[in-house]
């Protein structure tokens, strides 16, 4: 949705800018013509390109037109423009590029259980992270590591505070493509 909104602000700039541009070149060929008292129906002014006369209200009428439509078309961008930074909220969009796991050491007991770590790309950075099912599948029985590499998945920093924080506490809150949460821990980004 942000990439249409952003593309229908860009068209409605440059139609702005075309109207705009036009409301400054437009002008009115002056008409003779005589109220009933013999004055003349509108100022006169000379053009100082050709010495044609124009028609001064008339231009400036028909100017106001152009630039109200482009007003309406720079309205038309700024209401896109907003409506992709409100409505489509900060990119949160995080792409898998690579899936590794392995076994890790039990916490405070014996055996071993499977972790698995990933690289996300976010903002043109690379993002190192795990997932450890086992030590928050307690607090959330459907969460998973369901991340698959080459597709894109919707990820929420979570708050720096940890008071107020709801568990599982991650450093990334994210949906896999099922809808079950992941709960992603960095370790460092590139």
């Amino acid at each position: 949705m942000k990439p249409i909104l952003l593309w229908v602000s860009a068209i409605a700039g440059v139609i702005a800018a075309v109207l705009w541009f036009i409301a400054t070149v437009v002008t009115v060929k002056y008409k003779r013509t005589m109220r009933k008292d013999g004055t003349p129906e509108s100022a006169i002014t000379e053009d100082e390109n050709g010495g044609r006369e124009i028609d001064v209200l008339l231009t400036a009428k028909r100017q106001t037109r152009w630039n109200r439509w482009a007003a309406l078309a720079t309205a038309i961008s700024m209401l896109a423009q907003a409506l992709s930074l409100v409505s489509c909220g900060a990119n949160n969009e995080y792409e898998c590029i690579e899936r590794t796991q392995k076994d890790v050491p039990n916490f405070q007991a014996s055996g071993t259980h499977t972790e698995v770590d990933y690289v996300l790309l976010h903002g043109g950075h690379k993002i190192y992270a795990a997932c450890d099912v086992e030590n928050i599948g307690n607090l959330d029985p459907a969460a998973r590591c369901g991340f698959r590499p080459l597709r894109t998945y919707q990820c929420t920093v979570q708050p720096a505070g940890i008071e107020k924080q709801t568990f599982p506490l991650s450093d990334l809150k994210c949906k896999d493509g099922n809808g079950h949460n992941v709960y992603l821990y960095v370790s460092k980004t590139e």
